[in-house]
């Protein structure tokens, strides 16, 4: 069941380590209003899953919707944006993360969703889930909670709904239960996230002994100063983040059906400039 967000907007997003635990509501018990808005929810909630084996857009269009309206819960001061981004009326501000931004600008946003699809989504001998942790993991390191929540959220959806997996992914990737390719790959990841010239020649012959291609190599390095590109533009605008994980699940569920572009899309067009 998803729960309306209770909070000032004034805090801080939930560190990584927390990740996959609701967050605190605080305060008393939810009020009459709090009561009803969580009805509201329930309801739309239900509606989702008659919606959901619609075509791609109305599907799209229905996510967001869903997300705008357990966001727009919130009660008190909400942060803003360094700049003024186009409003979404169900929510009463922006989108949140970098939908709001790629709605500010689609003509930027339409090529990076492309190159993500590409990467995340296209043919390659990564599986979707394991190019979704690298990106998760680099995002994790980048300390960009909306990054990392929503793609923590599309691998889990991709491997299994082992969310505990991606969590430990992010934050011990050494002693997880993944292939030493994989850990090979993520090593050279976290290198690219410090900077291009961290990466050395033994991380690349380590990665190909453990049966790395150079076809992944090279994406797994793209993929990484793409997502530090995406971390640095989500956080550079200052932009908010909801706090529940329940949030992330409804969407991530959208993004694997249908890719990123859609969302973007959709909520392009819902907007109010």
């Amino acid at each position: 069941m998803v729960r309306p967000i209770i909070g000032d907007g004034s805090e801080e997003a939930p560190q990584p380590e927390v990740w996959g635990q609701p967050r605190p509501l605080g305060g008393n018990a939810l009020s009459e209003s709090g009561r009803h808005a969580q009805t509201l929810v329930d309801k739309l909630h239900l509606l989702m899953e008659v919606l959901r084996y619609r075509r791609c857009v109305r599907l799209s269009r229905s996510v967001l919707r869903h997300w705008a309206l357990v966001s727009s819960l919130q009660i008190g001061v909400l942060q803003l944006a360094h700049i003024q981004l186009p409003i979404a009326p169900e929510l009463g501000r922006e989108f949140p993360g970098i939908v709001g931004p790629m709605t500010f600008r689609p003509e930027t946003a339409a090529p990076i969703n492309e190159l993500v699809n590409i990467l995340l989504r296209g043919e390659n001998t990564l599986t979707r889930g394991e190019r979704e942790l690298i990106a998760t993991h680099v995002s994790w390191r980048n300390d960009c909670f909306f990054c990392q929540t929503i793609h923590g959220a599309v691998a889990a959806a991709q491997l299994g709904n082992d969310e505990e997996l991606v969590h430990r992914v992010k934050t011990d990737w050494e002693s997880s239960q993944i292939s030493a390719k994989l850990k090979a790959l993520l090593n050279i990841a976290g290198k690219v996230q410090l900077g291009g010239k961290h990466v050395t020649a033994e991380d690349v012959n380590a990665a190909r002994e453990h049966g790395a291609t150079d076809f992944e190599i090279h994406d797994t390095i793209l993929i990484a100063a793409v997502f530090c590109m995406a971390n640095r533009y989500v956080d550079g605008l200052g932009t908010w983040a909801p706090a529940d994980p329940a949030i992330y699940r409804e969407n991530a569920a959208g993004i694997v059906e249908h890719g990123y572009s859609a969302v973007t899309e959709a909520a392009t067009a819902m907007v109010q400039r």
